[in-house]
């Protein structure tokens, strides 16, 4: 016996047919929720012949008339009158219907709810109905969407892309760094920029379908990565049979960010520094940034997905992709064939699975790397806790919003059933054992940075003043032990020099004179001590000019490789004068007066050279004493060099608390990290190449191994940690 059919169309639904590139549709519209649903041929062939059609049976037989060879059963058209019902197109006949309709859309607000929040970053409410307003504006802003006026339009691009060709060096020097756009003004400005320019936007989308024909029914507020926006449904340019125009909805949004953009640019230009000069660059910025990344981008549902979807004229088509590779993995990994067989061709649906797999790994990239962004915003305000939160909340969202679909479906009885089980132990154990080799440690190394330095560094001072009047060695020449150095010369160094010679050699002949006589003479034996005591003293002080004088000439004391000397500052004083600026060594000061305690050069002892490495803390757990280091000169990027981890710091690093840097005193603070680094020292093996002291490296150190598994957990743990 035929079951009989209890339901009818709906008579207040409006249908247009529209022809795509793989398929024909029919679009449903809903005047009372404005709800819009797109199905097949078939199916729209089905939903108009309810109307005189009383059971399965004979609503059967008229669809096998109407496509055959085709056939189908009475349970699957009472499937599809039962999606029909489910989705409000059609009315029941029989009793007790205002408590399932009641049920159902308290289900659908709670759906709407669900849907909200499963994105953090981008949420919407409930909207207002702008018609009324649209058909008083339209009039006034029909002109401008003229052709004569769109080439003013283009013109106006074009120009603004000139100016800022011709200013990129002044907006790269006027462009705020990261700390500038984290002050509570710049943050307020921006917010105020985003959200006005989301507004002109989305009334851009609204007045272009008001233009081809549409209606929008709903603007109403969202926040856009937690700042205040504006959303607008054109839902209502599914009815346009034309594709360009319901492209040029999509596409309306963006130009109107693009021509803001372009007079913001005009405006930049031409003004001077001040508060509109500031709020024209961040026009340019939130429209330009906002446009690249979302907006134009096809991998999110914004506009570029609009536009793509109907210049390629495959409508539904992120709905569309994720069926197409959820069926791929369910035949894969279940054994589960599509009960509705795709006529694509296979390179249409590569290209459907592909978009799948970029948009999905675009959206996770995109919501980790913004919510790093508010983390590290928040940070100086001790509000750290709040953006991890806020991470783990979102990334929930977004995982439970991903597994929705595989429980549903195991939910399902009839469809577990089609389950193959040889298919699914297949699935199992190569998931178990892709999970038991990711969980496999396997060699793993640490990158690092850091500065050569000498294992130990003799200074050469300057112990007597003098003027510079020869230097025999160079940074990076060897030099052997007693070598000489640099030749100083001092006129009145050597003239006490000469002077306690002098003295010397004449009191010398005094005491021997008194020698000889002090037998014969009493006299002379009694002046004997104090002539000796006076030529003893004379020694001394001819021992401390000859060392003077000596000093003028300067050796050193040990072999090893010559390295520079600490540079002077040149001095703001314009009153006091110095003797030498820079390097005591660099040609221009040669004849420079050096004075007693100025470090002249000084000499890496035995060609023996160290690393000083910047570790961060989350791999210090990792290395140990003995680790081998493989390092590499940023000046001599192509010539490896070898060491061996000698020392791990247990404090940690901090630049303010380290000796500068004698070769470059500003090199500590550029190479504070941000995160918090202890210091590794590492002793080179005998190097082949020539090695500058203070040299920057950077270095992969032999690591204990670590599992793919927990690589990917440091990332996400780094992902987030600040210092």
């Amino acid at each position: 016996m035929s079951q009989r059919i209890h339901v009818r169309c709906r008579p207040d639904l409006q249908f247009v047919q529209t022809t795509h590139a793989h398929e024909s549709a029919f679009v449903a519209k809903d005047p009372v929720s404005l709800q819009y649903h797109r199905m097949r041929p078939d199916e729209y062939f089905v939903l108009s012949q309810l109307q005189d059609v009383s059971d399965l049976t004979e609503l059967r037989k008229r669809y096998e008339k109407r496509f055959a060879p085709r056939r189908v059963s009475e349970p699957e058209l009472n499937r599809l009158l039962f999606r029909f019902y489910q989705s409000g197109l059609l009315i029941s006949q029989a009793a007790g219907q205002a408590d399932q309709l009641l049920q159902k859309r308290r289900k659908h607000q709670t759906d709407q709810w669900k849907q909200r929040f499963s994105s953090l970053l981008f949420i919407r409410f409930p909207g207002v109905d702008p018609e009324p307003l649209l058909r008083r504006v339209y009039p006034w802003v029909r002109p401008l969407l003229q052709p004569a006026c769109l080439a003013l339009w283009i013109g106006l691009v074009v120009s603004a892309g000139i100016v800022m060709l011709i200013s990129a060096s002044r907006f790269a020097a006027e462009f705020p760094d990261m700390h500038r756009w984290l002050q509570l003004d710049a943050v307020v400005t921006l917010m105020a920029v985003i959200g006005l320019t989301k507004v002109a936007h989305e009334l851009g989308h609204a007045l272009v379908c008001k233009h081809f024909g549409g209606e929008c029914h709903q603007i109403g507020p969202m926040l856009l990565v937690f700042t205040p926006a504006l959303y607008c449904d054109t839902t209502d340019s599914w009815m346009l049979p034309n594709r360009f125009a319901r492209a040029s909805i999509g596409l309306a949004g963006m130009a109107v960010e693009v021509i803001l953009a372009s007079l913001a640019a005009w405006i930049w230009f031409l003004s001077g520094p001040g508060l509109v000069h500031y709020v024209a660059m961040n026009v340019m910025l939130v429209c330009g940034i906002s446009t690249v990344v979302f907006n134009a981008n096809p991998l999110l549902r914004y506009d570029g997905y609009y536009v793509l979807s109907d210049l390629l004229d495959i409508p539904n088509l992120s709905q569309q992709a994720n069926r197409w590779l959820s069926s791929l993995a369910s035949n894969l990994l279940l054994g589960v064939r599509d009960p509705q067989p795709s006529m694509e061709t296979w390179r249409y649906r590569t290209v459907l699975a592909v978009y799948a797999i970029a948009a999905f790994v675009y959206r996770w990239t995109l919501t980790l790397v913004i919510l790093w962004f508010v983390a590290y915003a928040l940070r100086p305000y001790g509000l750290e806790s709040l953006g991890k939160t806020l991470c783990a909340f979102a990334a929930a969202m977004m995982l439970s919003t991903m597994l929705r679909g595989p429980l549903r479906f195991l939910q399902n009885p009839q469809q577990r059933h089609q389950i193959k089980m040889h298919r699914l132990w297949i699935s199992v154990v190569a998931t178990a054992a892709l999970g038991i080799a990711a969980l496999i440690p396997y060699s793993s190394r640490v990158t690092a940075t850091g500065r050569i330095a000498p294992a130990q560094e003799a200074r050469v001072f300057v112990s007597t003043t003098g003027d510079l009047e020869s230097l025999s060695v160079r940074p990076g020449d060897s030099i052997e032990q007693g070598q000489v150095i640099a030749t100083l010369s001092n006129e009145e160094t050597k003239l006490q020099q000469v002077m306690a010679s002098g003295r010397f050699e004449s009191q010398q002949a005094v005491v021997q004179a008194l020698k000889d006589s002090s037998v014969s003479n009493p006299v002379a034996a009694n002046q004997l001590p104090a002539a000796e005591a006076l030529l003893a003293d004379l020694i001394d002080q001819k021992a401390r000019a000859d060392q003077r004088f000596e000093a003028l000439t300067i050796r050193s004391d040990f072999a090893g490789v010559v390295l520079e000397p600490p540079r002077r500052v040149q001095a703001t004083d314009k009153v006091r004068l110095t003797g030498w600026q820079g390097d005591p060594t660099l040609p221009e000061n040669a004849g420079c007066t050096l004075e007693a305690g100025t470090e002249l050069i000084s000499i890496a002892v035995g060609n023996r050279w160290n690393a000083n490495l910047i570790a961060q803390q989350s791999d210090m757990h990792r290395l140990k004493i003995g680790n081998r280091v493989r390092l590499i000169m940023n000046a001599a990027p192509d010539q490896w060099m070898s060491g061996e981890v000698v020392h791990i710091a247990r404090q940690r690093w901090n630049a303010n608390e380290h000796a500068e840097r004698r070769d470059d005193p500003d090199a500590a603070r550029r190479t504070d990290p941000r995160s918090t680094s202890y210091l590794v020292s590492v002793v080179l093996d005998q190097p082949s190449i020539r090695i500058v002291t203070g040299a920057t490296v950077r270095a992969k150190i032999d690591a204990a191994p670590i599992s793919l598994a927990g690589r990917c957990y440091r990332w996400l743990n780094g992902l987030l940690r600040f210092r």
